[in-house]
């Protein structure tokens, strides 16, 4: 059997938000977001809004493998020609895992006041009711980072930034090798068919 076309279209307004189907998901803690127009990043409707996204710097090219609703999975090209791999999953409901490489600069834009904070290495943004964290590692031309919303985002970040990131987006993958697979006519139907899977499988809550 011929290799899955994933979804590769990255689509301003699609949905980005955990699977009840991996984690638990509830319609108050989840962080649901939606895919940005112009760059690599999310509106996420938190009670405050946040827009989370990436400054691209010496980058040749982005080529993705897969977008869906929980995972985005492609390559990073420098000027240089050094490929690098781009992982952008969810890890649970309110935080999101990412491995990255040093041309990628993570920026945050929120609708109020933030008051800024380092606890540690991690970066924190509250206004004293709702709290957002940030954490980065670096490892060579390799970056992970995470980001979570929530009382306990500050623990979220540093279990999710030792995490399998890996792993985790080949378990998100397999989902669709799952699913029936009719003839299609085209690459471009195929995709679009498990786009649809895509939005369903974050669509659905924890019981």
């Amino acid at each position: 059997m011929s290799e899955i076309n994933y979804p590769k279209i990255w689509g301003q307004g699609s949905i980005f938000a955990s699977s009840g189907l991996e984690t638990e998901t509830t319609a108050t803690n989840s962080l649901v977001g939606s895919f940005l127009a112009d760059r690599i990043g999310f509106e996420f409707k938190t009670p405050i809004r946040v827009f989370f996204y990436f400054k691209l710097k010496n980058v040749k090219n982005v080529e993705f493998d897969a977008v869906t609703s929980d995972l985005v999975k492609g390559r990073i090209t420098d000027e240089n020609g050094q490929e690098q791999e781009l992982i952008i999953s969810f890890y649970s409901e309110n935080t999101v895992n990412i491995k990255a490489c040093v041309n990628l600069h993570p920026a945050f834009d929120f609708d109020e006041d933030m008051k800024e904070e380092k606890r540690g290495d991690v970066l924190t943004f509250t206004n004293g009711s709702e709290e957002y964290a940030f954490l980065q590692n670096r490892d060579g031309n390799a970056v992970r980072m995470a980001f979570s919303y929530g009382k306990n985002a500050l623990g979220n970040v540093k279990n999710a930034i030792l995490s399998d990131i890996e792993k985790d987006a080949g378990k998100k993958l397999s989902f669709y090798s799952k699913l029936p697979r009719p003839d299609f006519k085209d690459d471009d139907e195929e995709m679009l068919y498990y786009k649809c899977f895509s939005v369903m499988r974050s669509m659905i809550y924890s019981p």
